[in-house]
């Protein structure tokens, strides 16, 4: 697989120090390599409050400072509140469900109020890394067919399937035949007679015995013919049916390199998409409760996603 560019942020951003340096590192670690192997970026920002600012303001403030691409955890530590923030290509992809990001939160928060932050965090992150490697097929197979984050095609160049192999042998091998078949007819016609003169009334129209208009050559003839064209016509028709039934865009591999898994629909998904945030989902571990998108907490759309509900909430 393609290794991408080594991303300039930090993934693990621990301003409020929360989690223990062993922590840090292995998950460090762990984002490093997948954004090496993927492109996105999942990224940790932790901080000791809010100072006044809303937590929704805070959480796009960093998102989009930093250019992610890919998913955001805010979490204020003294106001015990977290967000987590998509990028715009992932939830436009559908893989960012509000309520997928309401229980990857839950889970999280759960272990945030008994104070197990390494634990949390460690959740958190290793369901997102889930719910990206669920569709690294998709990244795979654009990737044979698009470069990832553009919509310009891949050049292939030209490559012949086995089925046009055998299309080439079958029509020079007709063309073989038909050139021979002349040269026959061609010695045949200027041949004399077998035993001299012939008897009175001749042959016919310039035949010699045995040699009327069929030549005697059946299977070179027209009933060859018709043979010949019906396999033409049943190949032809078989790769017509399977273009039809793959969708393809063009003639097996000489098409203008168009793909069908560039047209998968989740790789959308693995475009990159710096700094530009999709609705997040932001809670609390205070016990009051977590903050819901469709209610009156503080998850609620952010960046292109508007709309949502107000910073109120608990904390956890």
């Amino acid at each position: 697989m393609t290794v991408l560019p080594a991303s300039a942020v930090q993934f693990i951003q621990d301003g409020a120090g929360m989690f223990s340096a062993s922590t840090v590192a292995q998950l460090d670690e762990r984002l490093s390599a997948f954004n090496s192997q993927t492109g996105k970026e999942i990224v940790v920002v932790t901080t000791p409050s809010l100072n006044g600012a809303t937590l929704q303001s805070a959480a796009d403030s960093a998102f989009n400072q930093q250019s992610i691409n890919g998913v955001l955890i805010y979490i204020a530590r003294d106001d015990r509140r977290d967000m987590i923030v998509p990028d715009r290509a992932g939830v436009q992809a559908g893989w960012f469900a509000q309520d997928v990001l309401a229980n990857i939160r839950a889970t999280m928060e759960s272990q945030f109020k008994a104070e197990d932050y390494d634990g949390g965090i460690a959740s958190a992150v290793n369901s997102l890394l889930q719910i990206y490697r669920a569709h690294l097929g998709s990244l795979q197979q654009s990737r044979s067919g698009y470069v990832a984050g553009q919509n310009q095609p891949v050049s292939r160049g030209v490559h012949l399937s086995m089925f046009w192999w055998i299309i080439i042998l079958v029509v020079g091998f007709l063309i073989v035949r038909s050139i021979m078949r002349v040269a026959t007819m061609a010695r045949y016609s200027n041949m004399p007679p077998p035993g001299g003169a012939p008897p009175p009334g001749g042959y016919g129209p310039g035949y010699g015995p045995g040699y009327g208009p069929g030549y005697g050559y059946g299977g070179y003839g027209g009933g060859g013919g018709s043979f010949w064209s019906g396999l033409l016509g049943g190949l032809g028709g078989a790769w017509l049916g399977n273009e039809l039934f793959r969708g393809g865009g063009g003639i097996g591999g000489l098409g203008s390199g168009s793909s069908d898994s560039g047209n998968a629909p989740d790789a959308s998904g693995w475009q990159s998409d710096p700094g530009q945030a999709g609705a997040g989902s932001g809670g609390d571990w205070s016990g009051g409760g977590f903050g819901s998108d469709f209610g009156g907490g503080d998850s609620g759309g952010s960046g292109d996603f508007g709309g949502g509900g107000g910073d109120s909430g608990g904390g956890w």
